[in-house]
């Protein structure tokens, strides 16, 4: 299994530490697995799986089929939460626009001092969105 686990962080472009720290186990643990001093837990393989739904069970345990399962996981990777699932597509026609609304005295104060980039015909920024590694997205106005 060690070296299925060394070929998906091949295939995903991942450093050991990188991917402890995604999946939540201890570095040190990735390295005793993958020099070979010890076998993957079952906390760990589910954490793995858990964290990576496309990647195939079957393929990691026994080393049989695929590395990634033939259909995507309805619930995403993790890096793709599915944090707007009720949410449709966007079209040309029908743009998605997700508001919230928040008071100009919450904004913190660096954020307002933040310049806002204009294009040539100087454009004023409307809102400033930030994107948490949590899946969660604060909007902030500037009017």
């Amino acid at each position: 299994m060690k070296d299925r686990i060394l070929h998906f962080l091949s295939l995903e472009k991942l450093t050991s530490t990188r991917f402890a720290d995604l999946i939540g186990v201890q570095r040190s643990g990735v390295s005793h697995i993958l020099a070979g001093r010890n076998k993957p837990s079952f906390d760990f393989i589910e954490k793995m799986l858990l964290a990576y739904p496309t990647l195939s069970a079957e393929w990691l345990l026994l080393g049989k089929g695929e590395v990634y399962k033939s259909t995507p996981s309805p619930k995403g990777t993790f890096f793709e939460p599915k944090l707007f699932d009720s949410v449709p597509a966007p079209t040309a026609e029908q743009p998605i626009s997700v508001e919230v609304e928040v008071e100009k005295s919450a904004m913190p104060e660096k954020m307002s001092a933040i310049p806002v980039l204009a294009q040539e015909n100087e454009q004023e920024a409307e809102q400033v969105a930030i994107f948490y590694r949590n899946g969660t997205v604060r909007v902030y106005k500037t009017q």
